[in-house]
């Protein structure tokens, strides 16, 4: 991977040290040729546009990082959107639960809150959870169990394979957030086992905002029904029926109408990028920029860092406080020397790709030194 030849494909490095890809990624620089390029045909109506041949090829690129079918993947707007889909598609009974963990992101809670059913929360500790607590509450009235694959703030990265199996024993539904790993880390549906992934674009995947995506294994088809039904969810869309509602058999029926098609462009010019580094190479760095996070903090005694060491329960957020020293101010500070980083619930949270460097870091650890 040469890295000096991957940053001149992004404009933000001659502007800013930015370690922020948690919250969103800057586009390469082909990203956006791909939706200029796009957009300047756009202008003459869709005339000379193909929005079949757009679609499917993302969805084949989204499909293959995931090592999934495309029959198996819809697109929406984001992952909240992907889990709102879901949880107003299961019939839940009146005695049913949903498991999630405490500290996670609220979009993987909320749609279940909604819904007025019970909610079962794993309680984490500094940002981690132990699959054994799981054990302990799911039962055979378990619906679902929700959980995100890499935790926005601890950046603890579970595993989702233990997991599922857990879930499984008691025919729970498993819904997976992959919002922070996927791009970052491997992420194989079939080798999860998996019944549902929801994720979004702009994060490690380096696409625009405005697109998402929905993994619904085909077995559980049946179980989750289309919840916001629109042309696009039916096999005969150009006839305009609206005496019967004709269903897609595969997960395009979770699609509710027109796409944003500059943002799929976008997703997936980057998904070809990511593709030609290869997903192996790319998780590889991420996790070696990591650990060196971690190990500059160890200079430090007046830090606690929550991610974990290991590099199997960890992808590329780090997350830390230091003691007796507001969080928020090391952030503003960092931002006068364009160092970008994130404050989240009290804490400082570094997020490299892997298009970040050992100096990138350095250069950030240079003006803590300064604060402290």
């Amino acid at each position: 991977m040469n890295i000096e030849s991957i940053r001149r494909d992004f404009d933000v490095f001659k502007k800013y040290v930015y370690l922020n890809t948690a919250v969103f990624s800057p586009l390469p620089k082909i990203t956006i040729e791909s939706i200029e390029r796009y957009l300047s045909i756009r202008k003459y109506g869709i005339t000379e546009i193909d929005e079949e041949d757009i679609i499917n090829g993302a969805r084949e690129n989204l499909a293959k990082i995931m090592n999934a079918s495309c029959s198996e993947i819809a697109f929406t707007l984001n992952t909240g959107h992907g889990l709102n889909i879901v949880a107003n598609g299961i019939d839940f009974e009146k005695d049913d639960n949903v498991i999630v963990v405490d500290s996670d992101f609220p979009s993987v809670v909320y749609p279940f809150l909604n819904k007025g059913i019970e909610i079962r929360y794993i309680k984490s500790r500094e940002g981690v959870f132990s699959l054994r607590d799981f054990e302990k509450v799911i039962d055979d009235k378990t619906r679902v169990v929700a959980v995100s694959h890499v935790q926005f703030t601890s950046g603890y990265r579970a595993n989702i394979r233990e997991l599922v199996k857990i879930a499984h024993e008691h025919d729970a539904i498993t819904i997976i957030d992959v919002a922070q790993s996927l791009g970052a880390v491997n992420v194989d549906v079939k080798d999860w086992n998996v019944d549902v992934v929801v994720g979004i674009g702009y994060k490690w995947l380096m696409s625009p905002t405005g697109v998402g995506f929905l993994y619904v294994k085909e077995e559980r088809f049946s179980d989750i029904k289309p919840s916001l039904p629109g042309w696009a969810s039916v096999v005969d869309s150009d006839d305009f029926s609206t005496r019967s509602l004709n269903y897609f058999d595969d997960a395009r029926k979770y699609e509710t109408g027109n796409l944003c098609l500059s943002c799929i462009v976008g997703l997936n010019e980057s998904l070809r990028y990511v593709g030609r580094l290869g997903m192996c190479n790319v998780e590889e760095r991420i996790l070696e920029l990591s650990r060196y996070v971690i190990k500059r903090l160890e200079e430090f005694e007046n830090v606690f860092v929550y991610t974990p060491k290991d590099k199997c329960e960890r992808a590329g957020i780090v997350f830390f406080k230091f003691s007796g020293i507001d969080s928020s101010k090391v952030v503003e500070e960092l931002k006068k020397y364009s160092i970008i980083v994130s404050e989240r619930r009290g804490g400082i949270r570094v997020s490299t790709h892997f298009y970040n460097t050992q100096e990138d870091i350095d250069k950030m650890f240079s003006i803590i030194d300064q604060i402290m």
